[in-house]
């Protein structure tokens, strides 16, 4: 039987098959798994906590662990959920206002509210060890150029690996629906 490897599982304990993995299992080195060894991984807002570099030995490490066909679904917070272009322009827009809000409902934002918001999306780049911004382009780009075949963004809580996401379990649901980009990659 394949193997269904849930990277940084914290809260979001998965039921079997699925083997939901601590920290010991280090992202930023070779995976301990055989070549085409797992159906699918999941690796939900872990890709923010190591540096760019290490992520594309990640991902590559996930196309030798998945066999032929094997889905790797990522989700990550996106900066880029936050902006809307106004001509040539990149503004924020309207849910950045909303993320600070809710943000603000659980950690401290003090200020006007382009100050809070400005603050929240601050936080969210660089706080609770986040290394790496990720945007649903620079991470799909970075999926294919390592030989995934195929990259689809998902909406939270649907795609061919549906019903896997726990986020919502950490922040919330209004919390993890404004920030996940989710995007699932095919072998």
């Amino acid at each position: 039987m394949t193997a269904f490897l849930n990277f940084g599982a914290g809260p979001n304990q998965l039921p079997e098959p699925w083997q939901n993995l601590d920290p010991t299992h280090d992202i930023r080195k070779r995976l301990r798994f055989e070549s085409d060894s797992a159906s699918a991984i999941l690796a939900e807002h872990v890709i923010e906590h190591v540096p760019f570099l290490q992520v594309l030995g990640f991902f590559q490490e996930c196309l030798r662990v998945l066999e032929p066909g094997g889905i790797l679904r990522i989700a990550f917070p996106d900066v880029g959920r936050f902006l809307t272009t106004d001509g040539s322009e990149l503004v924020l827009n309207q849910a950045a206002l909303r993320y600070a809000d809710g943000l603000g409902r659980r950690v401290d934002l003090a200020g006007p509210l382009l100050e809070r918001t400005r603050a929240a999306l601050g936080k969210m780049l660089t706080g609770w060890g986040h290394q790496t911004a990720w945007t649903k382009r620079s991470a799909a780009g970075a999926l294919l150029v390592v030989g995934f075949s195929r990259v689809c963004r998902c909406e939270y809580g649907h795609g061919e690996l549906s019903g896997v996401d726990g986020h919502h379990r950490d922040v919330g649901p209004e919390l993890a629906l404004l920030e996940s980009t989710i995007l699932e990659a095919k072998k």
